[in-house]
């Protein structure tokens, strides 16, 4: 094909020669589709062995499930919502394989091969049928753009198994390590090469099957991580713990006048689903509850008491399968003293049912008694140690609660007391409704229906309630003179009528309130101005 003047016959012997070598670039070589084969085999056999790794995983989960199903419910559940994802991609991606191989043909027959061995293709070169199956045209959507939808769906739904307070920091590392993802290529050009035109539709129909297939291993794979996550957060070969609690440990809880407090702050974890078993030297058996022992030992005497045992939890990583750990703990008896406080604060209010709580630490409740120098106090129904405490005014605004215990030979012996200071309840801040003075709209003023006198949130004690009985009110109106009016009770009917009269500008004073609390009538010292807008 050199240059220069050529005959008639040499351009046509050219021209075939160009179109030899063009049907020829056309053309698969047989070496490269039986490497397609060889591929795909290799493929399916390690989509089994990964699969079967899977099913073990799920398997483990199950049987931890049995055992601590607390601890393992919700990891089992998403472990098994993966394997579903994953098995329905799969089953859709054989359906896709089938047609398609039906469509060129089918296997070729082999009467000798292994059964378990993967037949080759009838048409293992064809490259027209398959890509009319998976490109679009005539206005209808190819099954290409929807595999490829697909592929990127289920990668989705399988990560959104890790969306959970520990595990959603794995969700951005696998999105991005994982091969199961259909992207479109980029392009520098004005065209806009697909994803699947690139992969399937120009690639010979053994080469097809084969990208098949790893799509369906890549898969595979991402459920095989998600599981491995999955179950780390429950696996038995590990001590798991599931809470975490500061504690003070120190080596005596009794300190005398002198000496100093010393201890060791430590963060304590805790497997609240576990039972492990605590149990003294002596043999005693220390009932647990949220996998903490709860050691009751009664105070015999007084003086340092020593406290010694030893833990016993399930340890896989032992070859015994369990360990052991001892505690020593020194504690200080010391003799009965009397603990008296009021609930609310140090303050006991005339009138109003003060509560307080007394307790001899040591003692029952019913060898405790407490008395009152001014005032009476009631225990308190249903309770052991709470008293209600009523009291009066008196010269000094003080009174004294003392406890006492009877002591088993009779003898009455005086615990401990405590000073109070005795005050009245103070008094409440008027409203007319839910306003206080100011600048409020005519119509709003006249939506109140009740004069209200309120302690307001800062008074600490609940329930403590004050009634409007009488007041006076004066309506300041441009036009006419002052209008007066007297409230008996808390209604405020007869005002809000004549307000349908005045006009912005106006004037309403309420004064002379007086009120009814819990210690009597008394009259506030306060009023409320409103200019109506």
């Amino acid at each position: 094909m050199a240059s220069g003047k050529q005959s008639p016959r040499q351009k046509m012997i050219n021209m075939m020669y160009l179109v030899l070598l063009a049907l020829l670039a056309m053309n698969v070589s047989k070496e490269i589709l039986k490497a397609f084969h060889l591929m795909e085999q290799s493929f399916l056999t390690s989509q089994k062995n990964i699969d079967e790794k899977n099913g073990i995983i799920e398997n483990v989960l199950i049987q931890s499930n049995k055992e601590n199903p607390t601890r393992t419910k919700e990891w089992l559940d998403r472990a098994q919502e993966v394997r579903r994802i994953s098995k329905s991609f799969c089953t859709q991606i054989d359906s896709i394989k089938s047609k398609i191989i039906n469509q060129a043909g089918g296997y070729k027959p082999d009467p000798e091969a292994d059964p378990d061995a993967l037949l080759e293709l009838q048409q293992s070169d064809n490259m027209e049928k398959h890509a009319n199956f998976f490109e679009s045209g005539s206005g209808k959507q190819g099954q290409g753009e929807v595999l490829q939808s697909l592929i990127n769906k289920t990668r989705e739904d399988l990560l959104d198994q890790l969306n959970h307070e520990k595990t959603k920091n794995f969700i951005d590392d696998l999105r991005r390590q994982t091969a199961l993802k259909a992207e479109d290529p980029k392009s520098k050009g004005t065209s806009k090469p697909t994803w699947y035109g690139t992969y399937l539709v120009h690639s010979p129909l053994a080469g097809v099957t084969a990208i098949l297939t790893k799509i369906q291993n890549d898969c595979k794979n991402l459920e095989s991580d998600i599981l491995n996550i999955l179950s780390q957060q429950t696996t038995a070969s590990l001590i798991k713990f599931d809470k975490v609690s500061s504690q003070v440990i120190t080596e005596k809880s009794y300190v005398m006048i002198g000496e100093s407090f010393q201890a060791d702050v430590v963060l304590m974890a805790l497997n609240t689903t576990s039972s492990p078993v605590i149990k003294l030297f002596d043999g005693t058996v220390v009932p647990v509850q949220n996998g903490i022992g709860k050691l009751t030992i009664p105070a015999r005497s007084a003086g340092i008491q020593t406290v010694q045992g030893y833990v016993t939890v399930e340890d896989p990583n032992s070859s015994s399968g369990f360990r052991n750990d001892t505690f020593r703990y020194e504690w200080q008896a010391a003799p009965p003293s009397a603990t008296i406080s009021a609930l609310s604060m140090n303050v006991l209010y005339v009138g109003l049912d003060n509560p307080i709580r007394v307790s001899v630490p040591g003692y029952p409740a019913s060898d405790v008694t407490v008395s009152i120098s001014n005032g009476s106090l009631v225990k308190k129904p249903g309770t052991q140690d709470e008293f209600i405490a009523t009291v009066k005014p008196v010269q000094g605004n003080k009174t004294l609660v003392v406890a006492s215990v009877r002591m088993k030979d009779g003898s009455v012996r005086k615990m401990g007391e405590q000073e109070y200071r005795i005050k009245r309840v103070p008094s409440p801040e008027p409203r007319y409704g839910t306003l206080a003075g100011g600048e409020h709209p005519r119509a709003v003023v006249m939506r109140q229906a009740n004069m209200i006198a309120s302690l307001g949130a800062e008074f600490v004690f609940d329930g403590v309630q004050f009634t409007v009985t009488k007041f006076k009110a004066l309506l300041v109106t441009r036009s006419a003179p002052p209008r007066p009016f007297t409230g008996n009770g808390s209604s405020l009917a007869q005002i809000n009528a004549a307000l349908s009269s005045a006009r912005p500008g106006d004037q309403l004073i309420v004064s002379n309130i007086e009120v009814k609390g819990p210690d009597g009538t008394r009259p506030l010292t306060t009023g409320i101005i409103i200019d109506l807008q």
